[in-house]
């Protein structure tokens, strides 16, 4: 259940446009960005609540509608994820998931603007 529901986030995230996008000519579009937030945000919560780190990386290493480079910055997010420490409660866990999520999309707004 928790892959179908986590698959169905990765799909939905990834399809919407590239990994991270190039500003537009009319200004920076940020839909990327936040696509990759809760993204992000997704992968957190799950370490959060104990999804093991291998489930996580079969669905993206067993789904072949996944080009390679959106593999990669999925495995990376998933990677950070669980580098960081999981917390018992749930005011902490929502705390560690959206600041996780904050921080992609800091570093995807600030690679738009190279």
């Amino acid at each position: 259940m928790i892959k179908k529901i986590l698959l169905a986030v990765v799909i939905s995230a990834t399809m919407t446009a590239p990994m991270y996008a190039q500003a537009s000519e009319s200004g920076i579009d940020d839909s990327v960005c936040r696509s990759v937030m809760e993204l992000s945000r997704q992968m957190m919560k799950n370490r959060q609540v104990g999804v093991p780190v291998t489930d996580m990386m079969d669905v993206f290493v067993n789904d072949p509608s996944t080009d390679a480079k959106h593999k990669n910055l999925m495995m990376e997010i998933v990677m950070r994820a669980y580098d960081a420490p999981r917390y018992s409660t749930a005011e902490y866990q929502d705390k560690a998931a959206d600041e996780f999520a904050n921080s992609y999309y800091l570093d995807c707004m600030k690679s738009k603007m190279k």
